[in-house]
């Protein structure tokens, strides 16, 4: 066992009654007196391995497991210890997808406190992490750390200690980083969407896939007003007003603005399909496709007009619906304003019928594809 040191600061009342005693003291001596007092409160409960003082019991007991190495705490979700009850209410935050902490000058959330404060300083600029040896200043402490060992010669741990992944090899700077990485290769998605129950390997994936549902659209361009979902959807449209493509392709020289779509435009070159359909062997060029095709076996009609309830496979299908909604309701207004808009109406009523039919035979096709599916597995069988 470690030694737990209890520091008691019997000398507290007698420096009190030393300094009421003399009346004619400073007033710069009892102010040294007491910030002494404070300071000895607050280690009066102190760590016998690193010195580490504390001002209740408690938190050195808590503070002792990270010599020991106790972790008691358990997730009930993933199973990962913890020294401290409050480090696995903080952990739980990454299953739950929760961020409390909410910036105010750009609106970006984070699911711990310390996260937001260190955020803080990018709009503030504020570094009050000092070098010193050579004054240089920074915004977060580990920045000044790393800064450090320049001067002392000590070889940075991010180079020595890394977290390699066994499966492709892959390192990591965090042994969180490497967790998550891992659900990559283990296809485990943890992360559910209380919405449509789809679920996600990471927590993040699933906080901008909610945005989906609650259409919230956090990010902005301040040249042309559009909001966006995601972060990198906000630089890559701002590539549009800039011109920039730096993303070519090797084979036809045809540039991008983000590097997804270059991987993407590769597969029509390559015809790499490398998203398969377990049910029907059915391959796809993206993880969109596949998504949407999946939905043919499982009957999911996810997406519903809310004027009158009819649903759809596909998010493109249902805003064509709702689109012949808002034409209806023109085409109703223009007849009252107009009688000549008669005939523009009666042309857009007769495009309206041909569209439902049209959408009434997608959805006839669907049912035979499903037929046609069953009809092969019966025959395989």
């Amino acid at each position: 066992m470690y030694p737990l040191t209890c520091i008691v600061n019997s000398d507290l009342n007698s420096q009190g009654l030393e300094s009421n005693g003399d009346s004619k003291g400073s007033d710069d001596a009892q102010i040294a007196q007491e910030e002494k007092r404070d300071e000895k409160k607050q280690s009066r409960f102190q760590c016998g391995v690193c010195t580490k003082g504390f001002h209740y019991a408690s938190l050195l007991r808590g503070h002792m497991r990270t010599h020991t190495g106790d972790k008691p705490y358990k997730c009930e979700t993933c199973g990962r210890g913890f020294p401290q009850a409050s480090a696995l209410q903080k952990h739980r935050r990454v299953h739950t997808g929760d961020r409390p902490y909410h910036c105010t000058v750009c609106e970006k959330t984070f699911s711990r406190s310390e996260h937001l404060t260190a955020h803080s300083r990018v709009h503030t600029g504020e570094k009050p992490y000092k070098c010193d040896i050579c004054e240089k200043a920074f915004k977060q402490s580990s920045g000044l750390k790393r800064h450090k060992r320049i001067h002392t010669g000590e070889p940075d741990r991010t180079e020595t200690i890394r977290y390699t992944c066994g499966v492709c090899s892959r390192d990591f700077q965090y042994v969180s980083q490497l967790g998550a990485h891992m659900r990559i290769h283990t296809g485990e998605k943890p992360f559910e969407c209380e919405f449509c129950d789809r679920t996600f390997s990471q927590s993040g994936d699933l906080i901008c896939h909610r945005r989906i549902h609650t259409g919230e659209k956090p990010y902005h361009c301040e040249l042309c007003g559009k909001y966006f979902r995601r972060r990198q959807h906000l630089a890559s449209h701002k590539m549009i007003h800039s011109g920039r493509k730096p993303y070519k392709c090797e084979m036809c020289s045809k540039a991008f603005n983000q590097s997804s779509s270059l991987k993407m435009h590769i597969r029509t070159h390559t015809g790499v399909k490398p998203y398969t359909c377990e049910v029907c062997g059915k391959a796809f060029n993206r993880s969109s496709n596949l998504y949407t095709h999946k939905t043919i076996h499982t009957g999911e009609r996810p997406f519903k007009c809310d004027l009158c309830l009819k649903t759809f496979r596909q998010l493109s299908n249902l805003q064509a619906h709702q689109k012949r909604h808002a034409a209806r309701s023109n085409a109703c207004k223009g007849d009252e304003e107009d009688l000549e808009n008669k005939k523009t109406t009666q042309a857009e009523s007769t495009d309206l019928e041909k569209s439902e039919e049209i959408e009434e035979s997608e959805d006839i096709e669907e049912t035979e594809l499903i037929n046609e599916l069953d009809q092969e597995k019966l025959e395989d069988t």
